[in-house]
């Protein structure tokens, strides 16, 4: 009995110092803290500041809308989620560079991979489905983006 008891508290003993750990590095902005989001509102186009790298862009069913991404720097990163279909295009814009690069990855289509080579802007359609996603990473001179989507001909890019 007593063995056991002692194996309890030590359990109890693990869990708290785990949950102070977790507390402080969530805090701290360590490892377990979640990603700053922002709902993309109908009406209005982003243009986040490179003080808001590691920003998730969470697109629901609103019209056109552009997000345009700070100038180039090391490290800078963001992603966008759409949880709905769009009712009009999400147009990812560089301000006015030909520097994405990258890749656009669908299911199950003859063309996919999409390969994304000096474009000004990528654009997701009102076809574009919940569930899909961009991660967008720059290494200081080009924006690069991996796009997963249901449908490939849902994605196109342009030169600016």
């Amino acid at each position: 009995m007593l063995g056991q008891q002692f194996y309890h508290e030590s359990i109890r003993n693990v869990i708290v110092a785990f949950g102070t750990m977790f507390t402080t590095l969530t805090a701290s902005g360590g490892v377990f803290a979640p990603y700053p989001t922002e709902t993309v509102a109908d009406g209005t186009d982003p243009v986040p500041a490179a003080a808001e790298s590691g920003k998730v862009f969470i697109v629901p069913a609103i019209g056109a809308t552009a997000i345009t991404l700070p100038d180039v720097a090391v490290g800078l990163n963001f992603r966008i989620l759409f949880s709905h279909s769009p009712t009009g295009s999400i147009t990812l814009d560089c301000a006015g560079a030909n520097i994405f690069q990258g890749v656009v990855i669908g299911l199950a289509h003859s063309n996919s991979p999409a390969i994304i080579t000096n474009k000004g802007a990528v654009v997701f359609s009102a076809s574009t489905a919940a569930g899909d996603s961009a991660d967008i990473l720059c290494d200081g001179v080009n924006w690069h983006v991996r796009a997963y989507v249901a449908a490939h001909t849902t994605v196109t890019f342009t030169t600016e």
